[in-house]
């Protein structure tokens, strides 16, 4: 992180310009560090103040929004948004028995902490691990193929060919592990290599953050960046960040396959634009194909339009809680090559697809203000059924997680009344059924949390 830190600083064409830093906002992770700010700031030489964000993944692209009304005030100069880990070494340290050191710092906490806690899963959905990404996706992507009229094979498909779509673009992004486009066939078959991880995903449709990885983006005010020399062909403009929120819990969503905070967001952003026409790139978070899809629908975007710059989470990886820093990272990489007046895109989403941020960059100024937009869109969030509740239901979501002891069904049902459970279970009959029919919609009975095809 403060390699990167420098980089950023160097990549603004101003000498010096690391020392001009006010703040040095980081990005959550998976390490123990209590203040990693401060390191950041006496390894470049700031005087800055420190802040150290929650976990989801809106953060970066939310976060800008924050820092840009801060220097729109005049209350902030220039601020590192920084975010960054090295997962990969400590698994491969661990799998070796090698005894990695921890510097864990107990220095000060940091002057600020941004950021609500990542709200992941109610506890049914715990019990049968619906509060895993891979099964909270995947149930959501079952939702959507149904709402489409999909067939099996036609939904796992299409959601290769969109992860292949990101995979050859990470193939020529600078430092990405991707060294080969797969094919959008490699993607969807099983192998050693690409197993199954949560029914219809394979390893190669699923986030990484099994990375070795570290970013920033240095964000100033014009008056600072020309006090300073800063190039204008290295300056990049934030237009608009377009915010909004669905239920932290899958469960309590209406329906799984429309997201109305989403749509919100979307909507704000598209009123500024005009239609999705009107923007030239995209950088879509990529955890999973139905965030992608989720998104791609919510902004209307048509088909065979490139969805991405960075290469994406299942291909490029991204430190945890980073993923749309490097989206921000590589739009300004692609904007400053553009023609002038090309526009860029930039989506995050936190949780379960709870949380969402649009940004709007360019690298030639906008002609109106900045503007971050918070909607407040009306959710109408489903009741969660009594723990112990048992009878006939319908299945709204359901998928097959594969990485337990052997395969089993987690499933969100709806009862009579309009709330929603959890329900499993490992009878491979059953596994068979909901992976080569469509079992969305189907009738069902729970009994205990055991999930049983009527």
């Amino acid at each position: 992180m403060i390699d990167a830190a420098r980089a950023a600083a160097d990549d603004s064409g101003a000498a010096g310009m690391a020392a001009w830093v006010d703040l040095v906002a980081v990005a959550g992770g998976l390490w123990s560090y209590r203040n990693p700010g401060h390191w950041i700031a006496r390894a470049i030489g700031a005087d800055a103040r420190t802040m150290l964000t929650t976990i989801s993944g809106q953060t970066p692209v939310a976060l800008l929004a924050d820092i840009a009304e801060r220097l729109q005030r005049g209350v902030l100069g220039a601020a590192l948004i920084v975010g960054g880990e090295c997962t990969r070494s400590r698994r491969r340290a661990r799998r070796r028995g090698v005894d990695a050191p921890r510097h864990v710092d107990t220095e000060r906490p940091p002057d600020e902490v941004w950021g609500s806690p990542l709200v992941i899963g109610d506890p049914g959905a715990e019990a049968v691990a619906g509060h895993m990404p891979r099964n909270a996706f995947a149930l959501l992507e079952s939702a959507i193929r149904a709402k489409r009229g999909e067939t099996m094979a036609e939904n796992r498909r299409r959601a290769a060919e969109l992860c292949a779509g990101f995979a050859a673009v990470a193939a020529d992004v600078e430092h990405s592990p991707t060294e080969r486009a797969m094919s959008a066939t490699e993607i969807v078959e099983v192998s050693p290599e690409n197993r199954m991880v949560s029914w219809p995903y394979t390893k190669a449709m699923s986030a990484n953050n099994t990375v070795d990885r570290a970013g920033a983006l240095l964000v100033c005010s014009l008056d600072v960046a020309r006090e300073h020399g800063v190039p204008p062909d290295r300056m990049v403009f934030p237009h608009r960040i377009s915010m909004a929120d669905d239920t932290d819990f899958v469960a309590s969503r209406r329906d799984l396959a429309v997201h109305p905070g989403l749509q919100a967001a979307a909507d704000d952003m598209l009123s500024f634009t005009g239609d999705s026409a009107g923007i030239d790139r995209f950088d879509l978070y990529a955890c999973f194909p139905s965030m992608v899809a989720l998104a791609v629908e919510a902004l209307g975007i048509d088909a065979g339009r490139p969805l991405t710059v960075s290469g994406g989470l299942a291909f490029t990886g991204a430190p945890t809680n980073f993923g749309a820093g490097e989206g921000l990272i590589a739009m300004v990489d692609c904007l400053r090559e553009d023609a002038p007046g090309i526009t860029g895109l930039v989506h995050g989403s936190g949780g379960m697809a709870a949380k969402h941020a649009l940004g709007l960059l360019s690298a030639s100024p906008p002609t109106e203000p900045f503007v971050a937009s918070r909607q407040t869109p009306e959710l109408h969030p489903s009741a969660l059924a009594a723990p112990d509740r048992n009878g006939p239901a319908v299945i709204d979501g359901v998928t097959v997680d594969y990485l337990q002891e052997s395969p089993t069904v987690v499933a969100l049902v709806r009862f009579n009344d309009g709330s929603r459970a959890w329900a499993t279970s490992s009878d491979q009959t059953t596994v068979e059924a909901v992976t080569t029919t469509e079992t969305v919609g189907a009738a069902a009975d729970v009994q205990g949390g055991q999930l049983l095809l009527t």
